[in-house]
């Protein structure tokens, strides 16, 4: 366990299984976040990072998750969206608010690259913004099968 911080603003990191965590506190406010590495050096500059930030008093920086492709229909045979996020099931609660129906994850990819390409393949498909029709599907599982080269 370490702490530092200024009079008025303490961090304090400590390690729980073998994940390191940081609890920022000002006052009586606590915040407990995950930092998501086993590194302790990683952890405490990332702590550090992130007190910087909200003594600027900016928002938590965001997290170091990576980002993910995700492919998502809006109903059993209705269009699907393809788009990228951090967050799969926050983003699925973002979209469900504005669809009737129902929507369910088809796949999802952590390739940032793959979407660029997905777009310019099912660009005949394309009905607004990031909306393919369903029958981009079928397209969608043949561009997904293909070999790709090695990096």
């Amino acid at each position: 366990m370490s702490s530092f911080g200024e009079s008025g603003f303490k961090v304090r990191i400590y390690q729980r299984g073998r994940i390191w965590y940081a609890e920022y506190a000002k006052g009586r406010r606590r915040t407990v976040r995950s930092l998501r590495t086993t590194d302790e050096s990683e952890a405490r500059g990332w702590a550090e990072k992130q007190a910087a930030a909200l003594r600027a008093g900016r928002r938590y920086l965001q997290e170091r998750r990576r980002q993910v492709l995700y492919v998502i229909q809006r109903g059993k045979d209705g269009p699907i969206k393809v788009g990228i996020t951090r967050d799969v099931r926050r983003r699925m609660g973002e979209l469900q608010v504005g669809s009737a129906e129902p929507l369910r994850v088809i796949a999802v990819y952590n390739m940032r690259q793959v979407e660029r390409a997905l777009h310019l393949e099912l660009d005949e498909f394309r009905m607004a913004g990031e909306w393919f029709e369903e029958t981009a599907a079928h397209r969608l599982r043949i561009f997904m099968e293909r070999p790709r080269p090695a990096k």
